[in-house]
């Protein structure tokens, strides 16, 4: 029994889906290669520019895009076996349809994960019995409220952690082909991709932490490496984040990939 008929009888095959998600990338990585450098230099770009000029929001939103066009570009070839020359971007309604939805698909796991995270960051705070001046002073560093949580978390903390972010992978199951099925329905189709996923929630969510887990460490690394690696030379600083953020463009390719197909396998037969 293929992919497709197993997810239409109604359980999605973890184990081919993620399978054919990584052969996804091994038979198409040099193809998708341009694109992810573009991907990476776009970010850099954003981040840069963003940061020097006080547009911040405008050039993520830029940065966002250019993600919605690779996503695009990986749906093309998985979906219909097309690509566009000569590194396959374009910005067009699909792409912006998938922008569009991702925003949305976005803002709802922000909202689901914030009262979460607001009560075990509460829940530490008042452990380490800080006043109101401390408070403040802490608001204002980052970093010491981070060093301040990591020194009063307690076992008892991860395991709540863990608990209360269990319905937030199975509501980013539930989502997760949104982005390919507005592009595959040539339209928003934010319901209709909740719909079909309906009792397959927490298998797509094994699904794609399976697949994304490449992508999770590297970009950790991303976070840490390339800065120590480069912080004296600003060219081999740029140069260092054009080979991670490529990287990454090529390592997002199995979750792009496992969104297309589990659309096609969970979208009803018209």
């Amino acid at each position: 029994m293929s992919v497709d008929e197993r997810q239409s009888s109604g359980s999605v095959p973890i184990a081919e889906c993620v399978r054919q998600s990584y052969h996804v990338l091994a038979e198409n990585w040099l193809l998708f290669l341009p694109a992810a450098l573009v991907v990476a230099l776009a970010a850099i770009l954003s981040a840069l520019l963003g940061a020097t000029s006080g547009l911040q929001l405008i050039f993520n939103l830029v940065g966002l895009l250019v993600d919605a066009a690779f996503s695009a570009v990986v749906f093309r070839k998985v979906m219909s076996d097309q690509f566009l020359r000569p590194v396959g971007l374009r910005l067009g309604a699909d792409e912006f349809r998938i922008f569009a939805v991702g925003l949305m698909v976005s803002a709802i796991l922000a909202i689901a994960a914030l009262l979460p995270a607001v009560f075990l960051i509460t829940r530490l705070i008042g452990r380490a019995g800080l006043s109101e001046s401390e408070m403040e002073q802490l608001v204002g560093d980052p970093a010491a409220l981070w060093e301040l949580l990591a020194d009063n978390i307690a076992v008892t903390d991860v395991a709540l952690g863990v608990l209360v972010a269990l319905p937030v992978l199975w509501l980013s199951g539930r989502l997760f082909i949104s982005a390919a099925a507005t592009f595959g329905e040539k339209r928003i189709a934010f319901v209709e991709a909740w719909q079909w996923s309906s009792g397959n929630g927490w298998r797509i969510a094994v699904s794609l932490l399976l697949v994304a887990i490449p992508l999770l460490l590297a970009n950790l690394l991303v976070l840490t490496g390339p800065v120590q690696m480069g912080a004296q030379n600003p060219v081999v600083m740029f140069a260092v984040l054009i080979i991670a953020g490529t990287g990454t463009a090529l390592l997002r390719i199995p979750v792009l990939a496992l969104g297309a197909i589990l659309y096609s396998g969970l979208r009803p037969p018209t």
